[in-house]
């Protein structure tokens, strides 16, 4: 449960950032080439994500009891 609520969290702050980035470029604050980086490392980030949660979930079906 508390890994569900870190990543819940971590997910939630990604989408902040994502938010962030895009006023950011809008307003002028950042350029596209910034925003382009930023993206990335937030996509590797989501990927590196699913793939916990991928493991997490196949180890919690091994323990499970039927």
């Amino acid at each position: 449960l508390a890994a569900g609520v870190a990543v819940a969290r971590v997910g939630g702050n990604l989408n902040q950032l994502s938010r962030w980035i895009n006023g950011a470029v809008k307003s002028g604050r950042a350029s596209h080439i910034d925003a382009l980086k930023v993206s990335v490392r937030l996509v590797a980030i989501e990927r590196q994500l699913s793939q916990i949660i991928g493991q997490n979930s196949e180890a919690s079906r091994d323990h499970l009891v039927l």
